[in-house]
Parts: structure tokens; C-alpha cells; sequence
């Protein structure tokens, strides 16, 4: 008896060959060719969009920080600051600090305004009454950047009813009312941005961060079905959902990824000043493994993909808690004297 065909390949043909003639195989189905079609075709889009993306000029244009006192809201109103920008507007219920950056930055800025408002965002008055003081001083901003954020750093049977609320008063609920109030004059003038940070931890889960992983999870889903809202109407008002992985500030001091190394945040800063004016979404990391995660979940059954996320589960064992802790006590001490 002869030897089957597809044993003779083996034996007699090179490597290349053996590809070859799969490959012939494989192209013969008319599922698998429409399959590499339909990805090579979107791969090629999502490549013309980045490179046919229309810029967007930041220059002489004002730019809204929440949290802009320190860490990441500090390092990108500095950014912002380089690339020109006429006016700078730095929220933050940590007085002193805002301060200090508003003389740092008008110091380093020759003809940069910078307005300060001590604002605690974990309140809904709070954010309408500087909201409306602003924009009867300047008219409109041009850009709204929802920095701020607060995690409790323990697990959820441990954490406190209250700081619960406050983690989703400052990551999520914050976003719907600073958008209800800049989004009008933005549409009004059909341009502006509104830029969402969100986290690595909105796209994946991790234990003893429930509350702050829930609500990042909300600031992610928030922006995009605002983008969506925003497009079914005709507007040009854009928006950027910003997803980093860990950062070294204080706020996030000893939390670890393992196999990422922390950002500096003035890394991140400069990414998303990039991706506001090529006005393209962002997810922040040193690698690709949030890419080759995310189309894990997609495919994988829940069980697998817990397996993979496995070494993210200790991102919180070396976590210093003081600094969240301490913006914990001043909010509730600004709720218990009914201030901003």
C-alpha cells in the first residue's frame, strides 16, 4: 500500500513546503479567506485612521484639570503648558499644593494664566458652582480633562460604606456632572474634548480594588457610549478615554504590575497631550500584553482568562494606603463642614 499523501509531504518535503502547500489549503476555504480579508482590511483602516487623523491645535486654547495639583494632573497641565496652551484651570481640594504648581507653572510659562479653585469633585453643588463661576469668567473651555481619582486599596468587606460612595462620587459620578456643564458650550461651538482617565484596572479586574476596578470599569463604559451619543448626532466634539497601567505617584505608591514597570507620569502626560491633538483613543502600558488581553477575554471562557489575569492578582499586596487616605479625611472633613 502506498503511503498516505499528507505522510509522503512530511517525509519528503522541506519546511517551507509543508507551509506552502497549508497554506494553499487554508486559502482554498472560503470562510478562512474571508476571515483574513475582513482583519487585514480592518487592520488596514485602523492604520489610515491614525494616519489620516486630523490634528488638533491646543495652542491658545483652555484646558480644565481635575486633581491638577499633583501626580498626573500636575505633569499634564505642565505638558499642556509646553505645547501652548493660553490658559490652564487646576481643580483640587488640595489647597496649598494647588499653590505651589500655579506658581511653578506661570514661572516656567511666560504669559500663561493659571486659575486654581480648591473643588471637591466627590460633590455634585460643588463642581456646579465652580463650573458656573468658570464659565462666566471665560466663556467656554476647550478641553475638560477628568483626572481626578481616589481607590480604597482593601477588600470590600473591609472598606467602608462611605469611602464606597466617595471612590464612585470622584471616578464616576464626577464625570456626569462636569460633562452636563462644559458639553453645552462645546456643542454650542461644535468643538471641544472631553478626555476621561480611566485605568488599566477598567479593563481588568483585580482583587482587593473592587470598588475602585467597578468604577474605572463605569469611566471607561461612560466615555465610550458618549462617544457613540456624540456621533449619532452629528457632533464634533471628541472624546478620550485614557487607560494607564500603574504610575509612580504618590496616590499609587507600591502598587505594583508585575512584568510592568511603573510610568512616570509625565510619560503619560505627553502620550495623552499626543492623543488629544491626533485625536485617537489610548490605553497606556509598556507592552502589549492589555492588547493580547483584551482579545483574551473576548475569545476565552471566564475560567481561562482569570487563569492569565493570576499574576495581576497581588498588584495590591505592597500598596501604601497613606496618601488615599489622607484625601479620604479631607473630603470627609469638607462634607462634615458642608465646604467645596
Amino acid at each position: 500500500m502506498s503511503p498516505l499523501p499528507v505522510t509522503n509531504l512530511l517525509q519528503n518535503a522541506s519546511i517551507i513546503e509543508v507551509l506552502q502547500a497549508l497554506r494553499r489549503k487554508l486559502w482554498a476555504k472560503t470562510l478562512v479567506r474571508v476571515l483574513l480579508k475582513f482583519y487585514g482590511a480592518v487592520g488596514l483602516a485602523i492604520a489610515a485612521s491614525y494616519l489620516f487623523a486630523k490634528r488638533k491645535e491646543v495652542r491658545g486654547k483652555t484646558v480644565l484639570i481635575t486633581g491638577g495639583a499633583a501626580g498626573l494632573g500636575k505633569a499634564m497641565a505642565a505638558e499642556f503648558a509646553k505645547r501652548g496652551v493660553k490658559r490652564l484651570v487646576l481643580w483640587d481640594i488640595a489647597e496649598k499644593a494647588l499653590e505651589q504648581t500655579r506658581h511653578e507653572l506661570e514661572s516656567a510659562n511666560v504669559g500663561l494664566e493659571v486659575l486654581t479653585n480648591t473643588v471637591d469633585i466627590s460633590k455634585r453643588e460643588t463642581i456646579y458652582a465652580a463650573s458656573d463661576e468658570l464659565l462666566a469668567k471665560v466663556g467656554f473651555v476647550d478641553v475638560v480633562i477628568n483626572n481626578a481619582g481616589i481607590l480604597g486599596g482593601k477588600p470590600i468587606l473591609e472598606q467602608d460604606d462611605r469611602r464606597i460612595q466617595m471612590v464612585f462620587d470622584v471616578n464616576t459620578m464626577a464625570l456626569f456632572w462636569t460633562t452636563k456643564k462644559f458639553l453645552p458650550s462645546m456643542l454650542e461651538r461644535n468643538e471641544g474634548h472631553i478626555v476621561v482617565v480611566s485605568s488599566l484596572a477598567g479593563i481588568f479586574a483585580s482583587p482587593l480594588m473592587v470598588d475602585y476596578s467597578a468604577s474605572k470599569f463605569a469611566a471607561k463604559g461612560f466615555t465610550d457610549a458618549l462617544r457613540m451619543e456624540l456621533s449619532k448626532f452629528g457632533s464634533n466634539v471628541k472624546t478620550l478615554c485614557v487607560c494607564p497601567a500603574a504610575m509612580r505617584t504618590e496616590l499609587f505608591k507600591g502598587f505594583e504590575i508585575p512584568g510592568m514597570p511603573a510610568m512616570n507620569p509625565e510619560y503619560v502626560a505627553r502620550r495623552v497631550a499626543d492623543s488629544v491633538q491626533s485625536q485617537t483613543e489610548l490605553l497606556i502600558a509598556p507592552y502589549l500584553a492589555p492588547q493580547a488581553g483584551i482579545l483574551n477575554a473576548a475569545l476565552c471562557p471566564v475560567w481561562m482568562v482569570d487563569l492569565f489575569n493570576r499574576p495581576a492578582s497581588n498588584v495590591m499586596s505592597k500598596f501604601d494606603g497613606t496618601k488615599a487616605d489622607s484625601v479620604f479625611a479631607k473630603m470627609e472633613a469638607n462634607r462634615s463642614n458642608g465646604k467645596a
